[in-house]
């Protein structure tokens, strides 16, 4: 339930939740289970498996306590008496027709545990760095019923007691959130730095100065040019003036087409 789901950082979801908590309460081997509304967060498929492969399979000689509003779940003949609460009391009804649910899993037949580690403490050589061993204490109680697997498919390698293993709330391997940090204040120095970096540097920012100095020369020249041109009109005859039009007027335009 540590694992984090999804790109945005997700944990497990409502419904992994509930799994996760009954599978961990199932794993207890408590003789009483108080189960607080489990199968509101799956869906219809999965709340049925959990019903039926949990509670009347795995929990079937286990005193259950289930809060839950599906009718089909208070209307199964396999519940022994149904609590309501209804206009603020509690109305109980007894399941007189309650009826078994027939063995999911059929038993596996007697195992002898002893005979089973010697035959692991023969496999293993002696001079094997780390040997597997069974180790009864990590074995699942699941496991320990008639219910289970093989024992010979269940080994564990004993932890060394002077390095104890334990979580490291720091660990960042494989996590795919982490917390945002925030600064309170002035933007500070290095932000600027970044942003001026990302686009060039100071290559980039002395070409645009240079392209803007030159665009603002062309348009002052081409206004000081037309200026210059339309005064002489007062000065020269009207022959001299046609004279110098097409000069002008190249030179202008190519100082316009330059500024714009």
């Amino acid at each position: 339930d540590r694992t984090e789901i999804g790109s945005k950082g997700v944990n497990v979801s409502g419904g992994q939740k509930a799994r996760i908590s009954l599978a961990r309460a199932a794993y207890s081997e408590a003789d009483i289970f108080i189960l607080d509304s489990p199968l509101s967060a799956v869906d219809a498929i999965v709340q049925n498996e959990i019903f039926t492969k949990c509670f009347l399979g795995l929990l079937r000689n286990k005193t259950i306590f289930l809060v839950t509003h599906s009718p089909e779940i208070i209307a199964s003949p396999y519940v022994d008496r149904t609590i309501e609460v209804k206009d603020g009391q509690l109305i109980e009804v007894i399941n007189t027709d309650k009826q078994d649910a027939d063995i999911l899993i059929p038993a596996y037949k007697a195992r002898n545990l002893s005979s089973d580690v010697v035959e692991l403490e023969e496999a293993v050589s002696d001079d094997a760095s780390a040997p597997l061993q069974y180790m009864d204490g990590l074995i699942s109680p699941s496991l320990k019923s008639p219910f289970g697997a093989n024992v010979e498919e269940h080994m564990f390698t004993p932890f060394d007691e002077n390095q104890p293993q334990t979580y490291n709330e720091n660990d960042t391997r494989g996590k795919l959130v982490v917390a945002e940090e925030r600064e309170s204040g002035r933007v500070s120095q290095e932000v600027f730095l970044a942003y001026f970096n990302a686009v060039g540097g100071w290559t980039t920012v002395l070409t645009i100065m240079a392209i803007q100095c030159l665009w603002q020369g062309l348009q002052v020249a081409s206004d000081l040019w037309l200026s210059a041109w339309t005064s002489t009109g007062a000065t020269l005859t009207t022959d001299e003036f046609q004279a110098h039009a097409q000069l002008n007027i190249s030179v202008y335009s190519a100082l316009a087409i330059g500024s714009s």
